[in-house]
């Protein structure tokens, strides 16, 4: 690859870079929710659909840690482990025991400051499902 196309692929790949440093807007966000039923074939239809909004505080909107509260709140189980890594987290939540317990992985990422996305697997009860959730930054007033 010559030495302009180096430095053309980089300058396009440098904005995605930075962005992790940035914050997210504050404000109302759209959410799209869609959740199915694991495991899933490829045609199978979602067992539920749902949009629904979101409000991020200026503070909440400073970082990915600030997002996950929002979306998270004081979860109250005991094993909680959340993740960061560049453009994204992994919030992995279990509750109960036995047949009572469920456990959650969230893998979110972060796509822009206006835009992120959820996948939430959750076991529960002997049923698996996923809810894919796409975020998107609607308005700088809740």
């Amino acid at each position: 690859m010559s030495r302009l196309n180096s430095l053309a692929l980089l300058a396009l790949l440098m904005p995605c870079t930075l962005w992790a440093q940035d914050d997210f807007q504050s404000g109302l966000w759209r959410v799209d929710m869609t959740t199915f039923n694991l495991p899933r074939a490829e045609d199978d239809a979602p067992v539920s659909s749902a949009t629904d909004t979101l409000c991020l505080t200026p503070e909440q909107a400073q970082s990915p840690q600030g997002v996950v509260q929002a979306l998270w709140g004081q979860v109250s189980c005991n094993d909680v482990e959340i993740g960061y890594r560049d453009g994204g987290a992994k919030v992995s939540v279990a509750c109960g025991e036995g047949d009572s317990a469920m456990r959650s992985v969230d893998t979110l990422t972060f796509d822009s400051p206006t835009a992120f996305i959820s996948e939430l697997k959750t076991d529960s009860h002997g049923y698996t499902a996923q809810t894919l959730s796409e975020y998107r930054w609607l308005a700088s007033d809740c």
